[in-house]
């Protein structure tokens, strides 16, 4: 993670672009920081303190828990305009990290430090009600997520993945975690992963080679994809 410097212009646009008037509103703007994180790395790690509140304004993240039992469960995607820190802050019990969040390319995130929103609008009636509203986003998306671990064949929850994966027609390639990384979070065997990625490859839906896969048939793997991980 770095800090952007001379911030002042890119930080007005992501606030014009996502219609952040509650930055405007809290007067909290000589506050905040415009931070990049690089691909493949943690935003937050489970149980890391929740220091800072993150407007996600660029870039894709994938958010994973670990079970008891040592495996990992994809729960969501990160895109703009999400925020993370949500839950912490509506549950002062609450400071550590409950999820793993990882970028999944080059991410831009409006961060204000925990402690100041805390101390100053913990009580402020539009603030909460920002909270609220993304708290009952992210109830109604993990409600989704289990009932898509639960009824979806894995051929939807693999095509939806790599889909998400996918920059578009400019870059065809796709690169991927290894596939024990990708089988427990999609909640399957690393065989039944297999078994698919050749079936997608038989179909000629994309071409894998070792942890690139090249989208060959965009317009049949997003049918099968849907919208599940959207």
């Amino acid at each position: 993670m770095k800090l952007i410097r001379n911030k002042e212009k890119l930080l007005r646009h992501y606030i014009g672009k996502y219609k952040l008037d509650i930055i405007d509103d809290l007067g909290i703007i000589t506050q905040l920081e415009l931070v990049e994180f690089d691909k493949n790395e943690y935003i937050y790690e489970m149980s890391e303190p929740v220091d800072y509140f993150y407007f996600f304004v660029k870039g894709k993240a994938k958010v994973y828990t670990m079970m008891e039992n040592g495996k990992r469960l994809l729960l969501r995607f990160y895109r703009p305009l999400m925020v993370i820190g949500d839950l912490e802050f509506a549950n002062n019990e609450t400071n550590h990290a409950s999820t793993n969040i990882k970028t999944l390319n080059k991410v831009h995130c409006i961060r204000v430090p925990m402690n100041i929103l805390r101390k100053k609008y913990k009580d402020d009636a539009q603030f909460i009600k920002f909270i609220n509203h993304s708290l009952a986003e992210k109830l109604e998306s993990l409600s989704v997520s289990s009932s898509i671990n639960l009824l979806y064949p894995l051929e939807n929850r693999l095509a939806s993945y790599l889909m998400y994966l996918y920059a578009g027609p400019e870059e065809k390639d796709v690169l991927i975690d290894q596939l024990g990384d990708i089988a427990e979070l999609l909640g399957t065997s690393y065989r039944h992963l297999l078994r698919i990625f050749k079936l997608f490859s038989n179909r000629n839906f994309i071409k894998r080679e070792r942890n690139k896969i090249t989208i060959i048939d965009e317009d049949s793997l997003q049918k099968l994809a849907g919208n599940l991980y959207q």
